[in-house]
Formats: C-alpha cells, sequence, structure tokens
C-alpha cells in the first residue's frame, strides 16, 4: 500500500471515531435533560381544594361578641338544663352505655363470689427457720381455695 492510501484510511478512521464520539456526547446530554426534566415535581391543587382554600369573611356578629364578653358565669337554672353525658364501659362484658351525670350506670346483676376465711394450721415445717432464700413451694395442699356459693 501506498502511503497515500495510507494516510486516507487514517483519516476514515479518525473521522468514524469522531461520529461515535459526537453521537456519545449527544446521546450523554440527551439523558441528562431527560432525568433532569422527569425529576421535577409538578404539584398541582385540586379544584375542591382550591375551593375550601378560600378566606373566611370576616363577618363577625358584634352582638353575640358582646354578649359573651359580658357573660362570666353560668346561673343555677341555666347548669340545670345542661346534661352532661359520660361514656361508660363494663370492664366484664365489654358493652357500652351512655349515662347522664349523677346517675349510676345499670350494671346486669352478676353472681359475685364470696370469699369463706379459711384458717391454716402450722405444721412442723412451717415452725422451724428458713435457711433458704427463695419462697415456699405452692403445692394443691398449701393453697386455701374459696367455698363454693349456693346460687
Amino acid at each position: 500500500m501506498n502511503p497515500l492510501e495510507q494516510a486516507l484510511e487514517q483519516l476514515n478512521k479518525e473521522r468514524q471515531m469522531l461520529a461515535i464520539l459526537i453521537f456519545a456526547f449527544v446521546s450523554v446530554l440527551v439523558w441528562i435533560a431527560v432525568s433532569f426534566a422527569s425529576s421535577q415535581k409538578s404539584t398541582r391543587v385540586s379544584a375542591e381544594l382550591q375551593a375550601k382554600a378560600q378566606p373566611l369573611t370576616p363577618n363577625l356578629n358584634r352582638e353575640v361578641l358582646e354578649e359573651i364578653a359580658q357573660k362570666k358565669s353560668f346561673s343555677e337554672s341555666e347548669l340545670a338544663n345542661f346534661p352532661i353525658k359520660i361514656r361508660h364501659i363494663d370492664g366484664s362484658s365489654g358493652g357500652e352505655s351512655i349515662i347522664y351525670l349523677g346517675e349510676e350506670p345499670i350494671v346486669p346483676a352478676s353472681p359475685t363470689p364470696q370469699l369463706t376465711p379459711v384458717m391454716l394450721v402450722p405444721t412442723e415445717e412451717d415452725s422451724r427457720p428458713d435457711t433458704t432464700d427463695t419462697a415456699p413451694e405452692l403445692t394443691p395442699d398449701t393453697i386455701a381455695t374459696p367455698a363454693a356459693t349456693p346460687e
């Protein structure tokens, strides 16, 4: 091959390399532009929220404000007509009822266990001095159970 052909071939390779580099540079620029555009948040407020965000009208009834400013306490008759409600939840049944202040909740009648006093007689083992730091072992013989209540 003659030197002129070699120079042309070298020039052709360099031109191909330049085209590849330009294409890569443009691709990177497009990639950066798309990433930047997609990362921008577009927040829009709906029409319903815009309607709710309207400022309140500053029209206040002065007569009511003056009456509130003058009234410092309530009379007995006003308080008597003011009901106070309490939500009562029964712990055993989980039932719920509304009662007014001053009333007792209506609790369904349930049998209440009655405790019967039991006298424990000390044994020989109880009178010996305790040499351990642990509590005595509980067995069915040492536990006093309440007597059954007749229904």
